[in-house]
């Protein structure tokens, strides 16, 4: 919209094209909140999922690492319980990292 459609046919501002050019700006007022509501949603829920995936891989690494702990030398699952304790460390790293990306 350009300034002159502001104008009616005697050529001085139009109170109703003002007011329609103001109750556009109002809609897109309310759409930007809206969507700056829905991303802060967004944001919460996936920090969320962040923080419930990353404790429960922490558990999940703490009983294994207690259960490689309580394993007697030469135990054949020893090998495989210090596998996995390699493998959730890389995992947390990861989602270590990837946390300090998605929050910065």
């Amino acid at each position: 919209m350009d300034i002159k459609d502001l104008r009616g046919d005697d050529g001085s501002f139009s109170e109703d094209k003002i007011n329609e050019l103001v109750g556009k700006f109002t809609e897109i007022k309310g759409e930007n909140e809206n969507l700056n509501t829905k991303v802060s949603q967004f944001d919460q829920q996936k920090s969320t999922i962040i923080n419930d995936t990353r404790n429960s891989l922490l558990n999940i690494g703490e009983g294994v690492q207690l259960v490689t702990e309580n394993l007697k030398d030469g135990d054949p699952l020893d090998d495989s319980f210090a596998a996995l304790a390699q493998s959730l460390a890389l995992v947390k790293m990861f989602m270590t990292r990837w946390h300090l990306h998605l929050t910065n």
